[in-house]
């Protein structure tokens, strides 16, 4: 029997518009945690469940630090500058998990080091992160609103 190894890899887009909804800035980067990969053979084999695999991805939160992500990351590092709730859909035939989240004007206003995607909207030590960004350098003006989508993929 041939066997098939799977992986998994994330991706995460910021879109940053100005209050004229001029697009200003893209930056793309990814990195899966340990923790993300937890979570991905907790749902595969339904062993020693961890909180976030049944609660599943609920938050993209951004902080104020700009440690390079390591895959030992389990939060955000610096002052967290606000979350959001993403909507997701996925297409298992591509194995795409897709997680879409708009920061509006006044919401995450402050300079972008770090971003996770986590299970909860609970204070940041109570979360569990599949993925982490880092370091990256937006700077988000009361005025402006960013698009954050943030792909996982298994193949």
């Amino acid at each position: 029997m041939k066997e098939k190894t799977i992986g998994m890899k994330s991706n995460v887009k910021f879109e940053v518009f100005d209050k004229d909804g001029n697009l200003k800035q893209v930056e793309e980067h990814n990195l899966v945690l340990d923790d993300g990969l937890d979570l991905a053979a907790c749902l595969l084999t339904n062993v020693n469940k961890m909180a976030f695999a049944e609660s599943y991805l609920k938050t993209i939160a951004v902080g104020d630090d700009n440690t390079a992500a390591l895959v030992t990351d389990t939060e955000l590092l610096g002052t967290e500058l606000g979350y959001v709730s993403p909507t997701s859909n996925s297409s298992p035939s591509t194995g795409l998990a897709r997680f879409v989240a708009t920061f509006a004007a006044g919401v995450g206003t402050g300079t972008w080091g770090e971003a996770v995607i986590a299970d909860t909207n609970a204070a940041k030590s109570s979360r569990n992160c599949a993925c982490r960004v880092a370091p990256i350098n937006i700077v988000k003006l009361a005025g402006d609103s960013i698009t954050v989508t943030w792909d996982i993929t298994f193949a």
